[in-house]
């Protein structure tokens, strides 16, 4: 009876756990928007993540060539992640449309907050639905690289549906 007993836990934690993602368990509160005080915000987390690169490395957690070389690779391979994550989601944009983000990582990588400014006109619900895919995308990746610091990363983007 004990080991039908834990065969049968055994099987219902196995097939309880892999299930997509519920919409409703995905938190965005740390995806933010212009219109959600993204200044204000950018101000305090400028004053605890460290920037990840900058012309005086002094100032930057990843100092070396060596180091910012692999940053930015990281950097890039997690934002073309992202991009292949949205078509896999069947999100398309319509049209190239142009972004600004700002990044704010934990120590191992993970996302802590994402600010992002849309440079292109685009539809409340796309953003909306874009916002929930960012959000469920960094609840199972991190960025590619760790640090002995937090640290935060900013750049343009173009996104596009090929």
């Amino acid at each position: 009876m004990t080991k039908l007993f834990i065969s049968t836990l055994i099987i219902y934690a196995l097939t309880s756990c892999g299930g997509p993602i519920k919409k409703e368990t995905i938190d965005t509160s740390k995806i933010i928007s212009p219109s959600e005080n993204a200044d204000k915000k950018i101000k305090q987390l400028d004053s605890i993540y460290q920037s990840a690169v900058n012309v005086d490395t002094s100032l930057a957690v990843f100092k070396t060539d060596a180091d910012q070389q692999k940053m930015f690779e990281a950097y890039s391979t997690f934002l073309k992640d992202f991009g292949m994550f949205l078509k896999q989601h069947d999100f398309t944009w319509g049209q190239e449309t142009k972004c600004w983000n700002r990044l704010y990582f934990d120590k191992d990588g993970s996302v802590d907050y994402y600010i992002y400014n849309f440079k292109s006109q685009i539809e409340k619900a796309k953003e909306e639905q874009f916002k929930l895919l960012f959000a469920e995308y960094i609840m199972t990746h991190k960025i590619n690289i760790t640090a002995d610091k937090k640290f935060s990363q900013c750049s343009p983007v173009t996104y596009l549906d090929n």
